[in-house]
């Protein structure tokens, strides 16, 4: 769909996509005028498709709850394309073997490589992101990946030398560090951040749905009673805990509100935590 330039500076300076856009770009480490591009495209592209222009400009003026949850969602979207749940990472690690071994292609790639080559350093991009915690080194490290030495020097304005020293950074990172990125994807934590993910994931869905009805949340909600229990726990202003739990049609709207926010704050923790911690 297309918009006005009127409808569209109003919603670049409207506080929930401003915020919205704000966590995409420390997500994907972006600046933030690309991440509100990249932002406004999806949601022009895809979650918008239901708004004429006129719908866009009377939500943005009315703070629509519904229209500020389709701006997050949108943001969601973007970032699942760009970053898979750990455990489904989990066989990608040694697509980054070359780094490990010492040994890297430095030729540019080529339009005769084959498919399995390049889906290899499209896994590998994905992964690099999760393995080295320096921006400058995870730039590094998927342009070289994506375009050669050659690229990525003109890209990053690198003499030979400075490429070379960068390259053994990387390198050294990953020997000492190899240990660690062989057990990254199976310990404890991570299989628990994962779990969680994946049950958060599943209302996240419920929730999207343009059918939802308030039964299916109380289904999820007793699917998960124990997990639901401790985080009603932890809550602070909810008025009726046991009806809430029990009986999620019946509760006050207050009360739903708080959970389900609180619930879609933890699924945004968990996924910056896969994107960044690791």
């Amino acid at each position: 769909m297309m918009i006005t330039d009127e409808t569209a500076r109003a919603l670049f300076d409207y506080s929930a996509f401003v915020a919205e856009a704000h966590k995409l770009a420390n997500s994907l480490h972006m600046q933030d005028n690309d991440a509100r591009e990249t932002l406004v495209r999806e949601l022009l592209e895809h979650r918008f498709v239901v708004y004429s222009d006129s719908d866009i400009r009377t939500c943005i003026a009315a703070d629509d709850m519904v229209f500020n949850y389709r701006i997050k969602y949108a943001r969601r979207d973007i970032v699942r394309r760009h970053y898979r749940a750990l455990g489904q990472d989990r066989n990608k690690l040694n697509t980054l073997a070359p780094l490990t071994t010492g040994m890297y292609v430095i030729e540019s790639p080529t339009p005769n490589m084959r498919v399995k080559e390049r889906l290899q350093v499209d896994e590998a991009c994905e992964l690099a992101p999760l393995i080295f915690k320096s921006p400058k080194t995870k730039r590094f490290v998927t342009t070289v990946l994506q375009y050669g030495q050659v690229e990525t020097c003109t890209r990053l304005h690198l003499t030979k030398q400075q490429f070379t020293a960068r390259m053994d950074t990387a390198i050294g990172y990953c020997r000492r560090h190899r240990e660690r990125i062989d057990g990254l994807l199976s310990n404890q934590r991570d299989e628990a951040i994962i779990d969680e993910h994946n049950q958060l994931s599943v209302l996240d869905t419920l929730l999207q749905s343009q059918h939802l009805a308030k039964e299916d949340v109380q289904q999820w909600i007793t699917a998960n009673r124990d997990y639901v229990e401790d985080v009603v726990g932890q809550l602070v202003g909810i008025h009726h805990q046991g009806v809430l739990i029990n009986d999620y049609t019946h509760a006050q709207l207050h009360d739903r509100y708080l959970l389900i926010n609180a619930l879609q704050q933890r699924l945004d923790a968990i996924e910056q935590t896969i994107m960044s911690e690791v």
